[in-house]
C-alpha cells in the first residue's frame, strides 16, 4: 500500500519499507539506556517509513519504537503482533471509544486484526459480534 500511494502517508522517495520486525540489539545510539546489546526486541510501527524501514538484515529505528520481547515469545510472533493489535486498538478504543457493555460488529473476524479486535473488545467488557465470509 505504501509503494502504491494508498497508505497513511505518501512515499517520499527515496523511502524505506517495513514496520514489522524482531531483532537482537547490536548497538545503541547516544543516550539510549533502556536496552543493551544482546536484548531480544520487537519494533512497534510508530515511525514514518519515509525515515526508517525494517526490510533488511540490519535496521536502525528510533528507540521509542522498540520494546523488549517477552520471554519465550518467538521472533515471528513478536514481529507480527503489533500491527494487528494497534490497528484494532486505534479503531475500537482510540477513535471509537468502545466501552463496557457496548456491542461492536467485527467484520473479517478471522483475520489477524479481527482476532485482535475480538480480544480487545472482550478486555474492555464490550460484546464483540464476529462476522466472516466463510464458515471456517
Amino acid at each position: 500500500m505504501f509503494r502504491s500511494g494508498a497508505y497513511l502517508e505518501p512515499a517520499n522517495l527515496p523511502a524505506r519499507l517495513g514496520y514489522e520486525a524482531s531483532a537482537i540489539v547490536e548497538a545503541l545510539g547516544p543516550g539510549v539506556n533502556s536496552f543493551k546489546p544482546g536484548d531480544a526486541v520487537s519494533v512497534i510501527p510508530a515511525f514514518s517509513m519515509n525515515k526508517y524501514g525494517v526490510y533488511a538484515e540490519e535496521a536502525i529505528v528510533p528507540a521509542s519504537a522498540v520494546v523488549k520481547r517477552h520471554m519465550g515469545e518467538s521472533a515471528v510472533t513478536s514481529a507480527a503482533v503489533w500491527m494487528a493489535y494497534l490497528t484494532a486498538y486505534g479503531a475500537l478504543i482510540d477513535i471509537g471509544k468502545l466501552a463496557e457493555g457496548e456491542a461492536v460488529i467485527i467484520t473479517a473476524a478471522s483475520s489477524s486484526v479481527g482476532l485482535a479486535a475480538i480480544q480487545i473488545a472482550n478486555s474492555v467488557g464490550a460484546i464483540p459480534i464476529a462476522l466472516t465470509r466463510t464458515s471456517v
